[in-house]
């Protein structure tokens, strides 16, 4: 049962990357389909007290995804307050008004004109090319 087993446990993961790459869909549902059908007969596994091992796994994916929802709003949440804060106070129309003044003092120094030249004419080189 060994290597039969190993192809097997192969197989919701190659088909998850399969569909993903492939043909670029979210394959998480057709991966779920394939473990679980792997999961209770290749394997035998039938949960906690050989109560019947769908509703256990079943139950498992729920409390897994809940979980990881709950991770991505714990860091999604606090990210959305403190951009909204920073709408309330005026602090995001300060930061642009800073950017386009440290973009219009950038364009205007004799430097950064010769390096536009300079690339420009790089550009005319290897377009000659």
């Amino acid at each position: 049962m060994g290597g039969a087993a190993a192809v097997a446990a192969l197989l919701p993961i190659g088909l998850i990357v399969g569909l993903m790459v492939g043909r670029r869909w979210a394959a998480a549902l057709v991966g779920l389909a394939a473990a679980l059908p792997v999961a209770l007969l290749v394997f035998g596994w039938r949960g906690p007290d050989a109560a019947g091992g769908v509703g256990w796994a079943l139950a498992g994916v729920g409390a897994e995804a809940g979980f990881s929802a709950l991770t991505i709003l714990w860091i999604v949440f606090p990210a959305l307050c403190i951009h909204e804060l920073q709408l309330a106070s005026g602090a995001t129309e300060t930061l642009r008004r800073a950017r386009a003044a440290a973009d219009r003092s950038r364009s205007s120094s004799p430097s950064s004109r010769r390096a536009a030249s300079a690339g420009t004419r790089k550009a005319a080189a290897l377009a000659r090319r």
